[in-house]
């Protein structure tokens, strides 16, 4: 599952709520900003890349010739860097982990890439029993202890 898709699940039981997400296992990408943003400029195929390159390049040219220009450019590098390493985040694609609404405290599993969202009548117990074995020590009690539709 890729992480993006955050911005649109909600829990299928009251339809309204943001689901919370746990990562259990992930290709997330280092923590090196300079790469992330390399890679990042390779991933242009949609143009939108070279758009926002455009833009902040258009922005660093309208910084009128005065004493705060070096500050007020190493600013704008900043803040685009943080948009780049944000998109790099969004991307990242969630292999192992679970999903949990905190309203009806229903947790949903997410097993080699794919969140598994389905009416408690069609679960299956035991494999969701035996994920939260084998993920207890990196879950919330919340999740291991109290979660529906069944718990440790």
């Amino acid at each position: 599952m890729i992480r993006r898709m955050l911005d649109i699940l909600v829990c299928p039981f009251d339809k309204e709520s943001k689901l919370e997400l746990f990562v259990i296992g992930s290709n997330a990408p280092p923590k090196d900003e300079e790469k992330i943003k390399r890679d990042l400029g390779q991933k242009s195929s949609d143009g939108h890349q070279q758009n926002k390159i455009c833009q902040k390049i258009d922005d660093m040219e309208s910084i009128s010739d005065h004493h705060d220009y070096e500050e007020e450019k190493k600013n704008k590098i900043d803040a685009y860097s943080d948009d780049l390493f944000a998109d790099a985040e969004l991307d990242v694609v969630i292999e192992e982990g679970i999903l949990f609404c905190n309203r009806c405290l229903r947790f949903f599993p997410i097993v080699e890439e794919i969140p598994i969202i389905l009416p408690d009548e069609i679960r299956d117990k035991n494999r969701d029993l035996e994920l939260l074995k084998k993920w207890s020590d990196s879950l919330p009690d919340k999740v291991v202890k109290k979660a529906l539709p069944w718990h440790l």
